[in-house]
């Protein structure tokens, strides 16, 4: 017999085995801690990662928070009450306090169908008409204009109203129109065209000459201020095509230079299949020229042109 403490409630008693706790009560406090916890959603066996973890995993954490919400929601919110469809009458519980229709097709209908509205005077000129909605008070866009105007003049956005100054007489035709601003002078674009047109027509009135580049004939150009260089399309044809034959003409010259360069480096060089006696790399040029390659050796390289003679050359001349 051995005395041993319990583990769980700390007396000490009598055991002849390995007994760790004083009895079954004891026993079954200690499988209790020991044993894991239960997933509040799933029912799940789970390891806790701390204390106040109730669930096993991320989608019935998720799961329990809409319970929760929901639970909430019942006890704090007012029940939901039934009403009527102003559009079809049907009864259907409501969503919100302000829901009138119990679908979007009642409300769509509601709001598109025709309200029959009695007829009333414009605000702006006081003339009686039909208006398409309760909201609708002038009659037309010239009111409309005159009214955003009158609006804007009100709140200090323009410095008066249109139509308040005096009437002007047009420097072309004569004729009294309404200006729209202090700077205006004609009445409309007709008379502001001709006015242009003439202004640039005065621009040709000049004695300046040129002289042609092809045709060397003096002409007068289109303004006073042109940098024309030729008199017709013709004389600036001929300029172009004269140009672009001296450039084909420089490229075949540059091409038969090239030419000419390539055969002489060509001749100036003798290929043999022998080893070089003085060579200081014999194995790897023996190996190059088995493999089918030839030397080059180069009798005068300056031949060549835009070359330039080399401090070895002396090596690479035969006799």
């Amino acid at each position: 017999m051995t005395i041993k403490i319990c583990a769980n409630c700390g007396l000490k008693f009598l055991t002849e085995g390995k007994e760790t706790v004083c009895g079954q009560i004891c026993s079954n406090e200690v499988k209790a801690k020991n044993e894991l916890p239960k997933c509040v959603i799933c029912s799940k066996r789970f390891s806790r990662n701390s204390a106040s973890q109730k669930t096993c995993s991320k989608k019935c954490s998720h799961e329990l928070t809409k319970q929760n919400a929901a639970r909430y929601r019942d006890k704090v919110r007012p029940p939901k009450q039934k009403t009527a469809c102003e559009r079809c009458n049907k009864v259907f519980l409501k969503k919100r306090k302000d829901q009138r229709f119990c679908c979007s097709r009642c409300f769509n209908q509601q709001y598109k169908r025709t309200v029959a509205v009695e007829p009333k005077p414009c605000v702006e000129c006081g003339k009686v008409f039909q208006p398409r909605n309760e909201h609708n008070i002038l009659c037309s866009k010239e009111c409309r204009y005159i009214n955003d105007k009158r609006r804007a003049y009100e709140r200090g956005t323009i410095p008066r109203m249109p139509g308040t100054l005096q009437p002007k007489q047009c420097l072309v035709c004569k004729k009294t129109y309404q200006p729209k601003a202090g700077s205006q002078k004609y009445c409309g674009s007709t008379c502001n065209g001709l006015v242009h047109l003439k202004r640039n027509r005065s621009k040709l009135n000049h004695n300046r000459k040129l002289k042609c580049w092809i045709c060397e004939l003096e002409f007068k150009p289109k303004s006073s201020k042109s940098r024309a260089k030729f008199c017709s399309p013709e004389c600036r044809a001929v300029y172009f095509n004269n140009k672009s034959k001296e450039k084909h003409k420089e490229l075949e010259q540059e091409a038969k230079k090239q030419i000419e360069a390539t055969e002489k480096w060509n001749d100036a060089s003798i290929k043999s299949s022998e080893l070089p006696s003085d060579s200081m790399f014999p194995e790897e040029i023996l190996a190059f020229i088995k493999g089918g390659g030839q030397i080059t050796q180069y009798i005068n390289p300056v031949w060549v042109e835009g070359s330039k003679p080399s401090e070895y050359e002396e090596d690479f001349l035969t006799d």
